[in-house]
């Protein structure tokens, strides 16, 4: 079942919102996966603010 842009949008406002209060753990626990990231130069800093940054436009199924 796909989910409605209501249920993404309310979703991702739940989610911000915890996102401030508790923050981003990482499971960074693949090194393959980490070696990617430091290659792109992204660090944790910046993951939490692409997903800071996520919208309803960005969900796919």
């Amino acid at each position: 079942m796909i989910a409605t842009i209501a249920e993404v949008e309310r979703f991702l406002n739940d989610f911000h919102q915890k996102v401030k209060v508790f923050d981003i753990i990482f499971m960074d626990d693949r090194e393959k996966n980490i070696q990617a990231l430091r290659d792109l130069n992204i660090t944790r800093a910046v993951r939490i603010e692409i997903v800071k940054t996520i919208t309803v436009e960005d969900y796919s199924e």
